[in-house]
């Protein structure tokens, strides 16, 4: 085999804190990106100036963006079980406008800074509780709006059996057993 010569691997000469401060202005290139891209998507929703922002404030508009969604659901609920029929064009236009903030709410928690967030428990438990509502709610929404979809339940077709009838075939089946 051939002797392997080492080789010496060239070591950057920055200092330690000349690396810190280029990762932190990458991060910080990231985080203008992220906010560039959050605000061309959504025009008309949470645009952040400052993608800095404390976590308390992401996640308070992100619980209150839950609770509406939660109340819409719940009215979404009540159309269903009061009308039998799924809801008009614009309240699902409406719902549907709630996926594009949602997404640009998750957008702002995922650039958000965590190194807050233990202080904030109370908060995102909140925001758990309502979530957790709000799916169970969906569910139920789903399961009416399915018997809207299928219609009434369709009658028997043959007429209930008679008693003389009952006896007759339990009789024949009595009589084949023995």
């Amino acid at each position: 085999m051939f002797p392997m010569k080492s080789k010496s691997l060239p070591h950057p000469s920055f200092s330690g804190v000349k690396e810190d401060s280029l990762a932190e202005s990458e991060a910080q290139k990231e985080k203008e990106l992220a906010r560039q891209m959050l605000c061309e998507r959504s025009k008309n929703s949470y645009c952040p100036s400052n993608m800095d922002e404390p976590i308390e404030s992401t996640l308070a508009r992100h619980l209150a963006l839950c609770e509406e969604t939660y109340q819409v659901l719940f009215q979404e609920n009540r159309i269903l079980k009061s009308t039998g029929r799924p809801p008009d064009q614009e309240f699902l236009r409406d719902k549907e406008g709630l996926l594009q903030r949602f997404d640009d709410s998750h957008k702002a928690l995922a650039v958000a800074d965590r190194s807050a967030a233990r202080h904030c428990r109370t908060s995102i438990e909140k925001t758990q509780q309502i979530v957790l509502k709000t799916l169970l709610l969906d569910r139920e929404n789903e399961q009416l709006l399915l018997k809207c979809a299928l219609g009434p339940k369709p009658r028997p077709v043959s007429p209930p059996a008679s008693s003389n009838r009952i006896r007759k075939v339990y009789g024949e089946a009595k009589s084949r057993l023995q």
